[in-house]
């Protein structure tokens, strides 16, 4: 009898071997998102340098295959890079063809990302004591 593969080996492979599952150390910014449609959970740690640029990102979660290598995906990818080059879209998201009763799994790890985003923004702004304008407080931006 042939063997039935229920995960493409792209999701098989970060699944099996992820890096960046963990918690970050000295993190700045974290992030949760959490699925009432299976009880997930997945969270998102950052550890973000005074030059807007992501030292470290790790992640945890409770859920499938999907989401794991999607974490995984995404926190490979956000190591190193620049706030200012990131956008929410697929492009950070490596993992293949998701199925359509898959991919509230990918929708939360973004979801995680934008609200670890959001802490960071958010501590940005309320530890800003500078003397010149703040032109965008979405990252602390001034004159």
């Amino acid at each position: 009898m042939a063997s039935v593969t229920r995960y493409p080996k792209t999701v098989i492979d970060k699944f099996r071997s992820p890096k960046h599952a963990r918690a970050v150390s000295e993190a700045n910014a974290a992030g949760r998102a959490v699925s009432f449609e299976c009880g997930s959970l997945v969270a998102v740690s950052l550890r973000i340098g005074g030059d807007a640029k992501i030292e470290e990102a790790g992640f945890k979660t409770s859920g499938c295959a999907y989401m794991i290598a999607a974490a995984e995906s995404v926190c490979e990818r956000l190591n190193g890079r620049e706030l200012r080059s990131l956008h929410l879209a697929d492009d950070y998201l490596d993992i293949g063809t998701v199925p359509p009763e898959r991919r509230q799994c990918i929708e939360l790890v973004r979801e995680a990302v934008a609200s670890a985003f959001a802490e960071y923004r958010k501590s940005l702004i309320s530890e800003y004591h500078g003397e010149a304008a703040l032109i965008c407080t979405c990252f602390g931006v001034t004159e």
